[in-house]
């Protein structure tokens, strides 16, 4: 398995001023370069439809602290 040390790359340390300042731009050119969108969907994306809740299953959901302060403000 190959790690860092194999690789043909000179260190920073040991590059010249002129290599030094290419190796900078290639990465920044590279930074900048649009990335090509794949299997690319035509068309406004659909809203996922969520299924009718009930009033009882949206209370089931509470809890008991939540449901008491929720019929607090249905009193008022």
């Amino acid at each position: 398995m190959a790690n860092l040390n194999d690789l043909p790359i000179t260190p920073i340390s040991k590059m010249s001023r002129e290599d030094l300042l290419t190796h900078i731009l290639k990465i920044r050119n590279a930074r900048r370069m649009p990335v090509k969108a794949t299997n690319k969907k035509s068309g406004s994306p659909r809203k996922r439809q969520s299924p009718e809740r009930k009033p009882k299953d949206l209370l089931a959901m509470l809890s008991p602290e939540q449901a008491q302060k929720l019929l607090e403000q249905l009193e008022d």
